[in-house]
């Protein structure tokens, strides 16, 4: 019979990529995971890792396993919270994430919130990207998530570009549309406008891309140009894009939600054209969901319509500015 420590050991190996990183996330040696490893493989009678200089690879059989370790463990935590529930355990235990810009706009006064309301449970926040709350989803590392996408953007992507996660397993429930607001220096011309129609970014530099790049490129096709994008300043800060604006270097876009810490040397304004990412809560699909779960996702989406309320009020103030 195959052992369940050994399962979870092949699938964050799998996740990680290497033995060394996942050692790391599980408190464990890399010896002791080769040797975990190099167990499931006696016992399976099936090479399920292959070596390489850039870390490991699933071999068919390995990625075979994986996908049913992966089944396993989740039912495991399942069952373990549903148990939980019944035995009584007053509110059991919630692991929340969040992506950044969304924990400082609300994240972290709703998780203190919902620790007042509910103190008996075991409550526990991480400050997330999506595509890594995606993959602790699935895994049964979290049991609910604040993420986001664009239209031309997957949740799975990191800033690169490049897919970090599958969603298989994962169910969203949408919360609000976040719009993307235009960042200026004081002074220019564009700060004029009440909001700022696509045709107007013709002729300016904009610096960074993604992960809106796709979305902006896509509707100013729509309108008959090509944007000029400035990928040479690199950063997922917004902070750090808007020091290179005031600085004269170009124009950025930024989310709503970013707006909490704004320069006084930038002005913001908004688009003509709705531009937007879309803000969401990510779950465990056909998990049990405990009592917990339930009182955060409540709590979501009861913030979500003031949160879209509030986007609306800034979108009329700032074209009548």
């Amino acid at each position: 019979m195959l052992e369940v420590r050994l399962l979870r050991t092949l699938a964050e190996v799998a996740r990680r990529g290497s033995l060394s990183a996942a050692a790391k996330s599980l408190s464990f040696t890399p010896s002791a995971v080769s040797q975990q490893i190099a167990a499931l493989e006696r016992a399976t009678g099936a090479r399920l890792l292959e070596r390489g200089a850039r870390g490991v690879r699933l071999t068919e059989a390995g990625s075979a396993l994986t996908a049913h370790a992966e089944l396993v463990l989740a039912q495991l935590a399942d069952a373990e919270s549903q148990l939980a529930a019944l035995a009584g355990v007053r509110g059991g235990r919630l692991r929340f994430g969040c992506f950044p810009t969304a924990t400082v706009a609300f994240g972290a006064a709703l998780g203190e919130n919902f620790r007042t309301l509910h103190p008996e449970v075991d409550f526990g926040f991480v400050d997330i990207e999506p595509y890594e709350s995606v993959s602790r989803l699935v895994a049964r590392e979290l049991d609910l998530a604040i993420v986001f996408a664009y239209d031309r953007w997957p949740i799975t992507s990191d800033y690169d570009g490049v897919s970090r996660a599958s969603d298989h397993g994962v169910e969203y429930v949408e919360l609000f549309d976040d719009p993307l607001f235009l960042v200026l220096p004081r002074g220019h011309e564009l700060g004029r406008c009440g909001a700022v129609a696509l045709e107007q970014l013709e002729h300016e530099q904009i610096l960074g891309c993604e992960p809106w790049g796709s979305d902006l490129r896509h509707v100013c096709r729509g309108v008959g140009f090509e944007p000029t994008f400035d990928t040479s300043y690199r950063s997922s800060d917004f902070n750090t894009f808007q020091a290179f604006v005031a600085a004269g270097r170009g124009l950025t876009l930024i989310p709503g939600l970013a707006l909490t810490v704004l320069r006084d040397d930038v002005i913001v304004r908004p688009f003509e054209h709705a531009l937007a990412r879309h803000v969401m809560v990510a779950t465990p699909a056909k998990a049990y969901r405990s009592p917990a779960t339930a009182a955060m996702l409540e709590l979501l989406l009861d913030r979500a319509e003031s949160l879209q309320n509030s986007h609306e009020r800034l979108v009329e103030h700032l074209v009548g500015v």
